[in-house]
């Protein structure tokens, strides 16, 4: 019953994120603050590779009317680069995940932005990048100081237009906790919304961090999070390991509001979408998506997770590669599976499949059938009964051992995702009345290795004999001149 309503829940995000592709959990700051901004939706691409992350961003707003805003974007290092993407890569990542999971999500490509203008210092507060890049006009700074990020942001406003911003205690507090945690690059991104909701074209962002990092906090203090209409995020987040569950759940409040869906993705997969991504990873990776839909003021917690907060998920098979089996006869063989993740306990099912030329369906029968509950660190033996029907021919059939590996949170199957481990078999079919020919030539072959490998043993002797007599001859000959 448990695995029907976690299989109905997933159906649901999988219709949900079916959606026109936006972005970015960024504080805003209005022009006039009578002026009611919402952001709809929320989504990001978070990739991370352990030491580099790609960030990309757009964000699908509102305004009860036309005017100008500031948005902040907090980083824990200065980017090394930031550049324009595009809504076409966003749609081809959704199209892989569908093929996967049946459920849409996507990236942005790229276009250069202008030089920026770096290292250009006022006070406390040092400029790192400044471009027009589409409709956005940023600017990044690096700020030491709560008091001259004040001054300073209110200066670089006015130059925009904005005249009387007076920040919260709350939101100066955030920004001092983002300060005192060591992240001190801030991104000023400055566009014009009006009425009609829009999507802005997604910003990209490259930068060095220990960890995975993306910012919500600021958000729940600015003046999107203060407004009273609940908003979506969609986080997808792309990794070398599968983070833990619980770290998810420190994140979102409500639980019921959070779905992390997990698939596994080749590297070869990512070329369509980024080549930013796909350069950030060596091996394959883990797709997440998280989904919230709540009130951004309820967003308290930045999402940030280190080395420790995931798992790697792996399996490992032993199996014999060469099963023999006389045709109309029947075999029982073991193949054994063992968990050797640090996923605290895992569903495991086998299968096989088979090429062309391969193993067929009605030909085996495994138990047990269904999965098997499997703590981290142990392992599980499947029986695999062989039955080969008269009337196949003899000779060489390939198989494949398909091993999925399904991790479970607390009592729940994380449905969509799934760790396939295949190795691959020879079933060898023969007839002991002479029917096999080519298990008889392989016979015939192993019968003239062993006959010459004979000769050459033989042969090896004589040498030794004919040796120890040379030898002994010489002694004996070399004895009697002495004499």
């Amino acid at each position: 019953m448990n695995n029907k309503i976690g299989l109905i829940m997933v159906l649901m995000v999988l219709v949900s994120l079916n959606f026109t592709v936006v972005s970015g959990d960024r504080g805003m700051v209005t022009l006039n603050p009578l002026i009611q901004i919402e952001e709809n939706t929320q989504n990001a691409i978070i990739a991370w590779n352990g030491t580099e992350e790609v960030l990309i961003l757009s964000t699908d707003i509102t305004s009860s009317e036309s005017t100008p805003v500031l948005e902040l974007l907090p980083l824990p290092s200065n980017p090394l680069e930031v550049k324009e993407g595009s809504f076409e890569s966003f749609t081809k990542l959704q199209e892989i995940a569908n093929e996967k999971l049946k459920y849409y999500y996507g990236v942005a490509k790229r276009y250069s932005p202008s030089k920026a203008k770096a290292n250009v210092s006022e006070g406390r507060i040092e400029i790192t990048f400044q471009s027009n890049i589409g409709v956005h006009n940023i600017t990044i700074v690096k700020v030491n100081n709560l008091t001259y990020f004040v001054e300073w942001t209110n200066n670089f406003a006015k130059q925009k237009g904005f005249e009387n911003i007076n920040f919260s205690t709350n939101f100066q507090n955030c920004i001092k906790d983002y300060l005192n945690r060591g992240i001190k690059f801030f991104v000023f991104d400055f566009i014009e919304i009006n009425e009609t909701k829009q999507s802005v074209n997604p910003i990209i962002y490259r930068f060095n961090t220990n960890y995975l990092y993306y910012p919500m906090n600021i958000t729940a203090f600015s003046d999107a999070g203060e407004t009273f209409t609940t908003s979506v995020i969609r986080l997808l987040l792309l990794t070398e390991g599968m983070i833990k569950e619980d770290v998810i759940s420190k994140i979102f409040p409500d639980p019921l509001s959070s779905l992390g869906v997990k698939i596994n993705l080749k590297k070869e997969e990512l070329k369509e979408i980024s080549s930013d991504v796909y350069n950030l990873f060596k091996e394959d990776l883990f797709l997440t998506v998280i989904t919230y839909n709540g009130f951004l003021s309820n967003l308290k917690v930045d999402l940030t997770a280190s080395q420790e907060d995931f798992t790697y998920p792996n399996l490992e098979l032993d199996f014999e590669k060469e099963i023999l089996i006389e045709r109309g006869k029947s075999k029982m063989v073991n193949v054994t599976l063992k968990n050797i993740s640090d996923a605290k306990h895992s569903y495991i099912e086998l299968s096989i499949e088979g090429d062309i030329q391969g193993v067929q369906h009605d030909w085996f029968s495994i138990k047990p059938s269904s999965y098997y509950f499997l703590e981290e660190g142990n392992e599980t033996t499947f029986e695999v009964l062989f039955t080969i029907p008269i009337n196949v021919s003899p000779g060489r059939y390939n198989l494949s051992y398909i091993a999925s590996l399904y991790p479970v949170s607390g009592y729940h199957l994380l449905y969509g995702y799934g760790l396939k481990k295949i190795e691959n078999a020879t079933l060898i079919v023969y007839d002991v009345y002479g029917a096999a020919s080519e298990f008889r030539e392989e016979i015939g072959e192993l019968k003239s290795e062993i006959g010459f490998l004979s000769s050459i043993i033989i042969f090896g002797m004589i040498l030794v004999v004919s040796i120890s007599v040379v030898i002994t001859i010489m002694a004996i000959i070399s004895i009697k001149i002495k004499k």
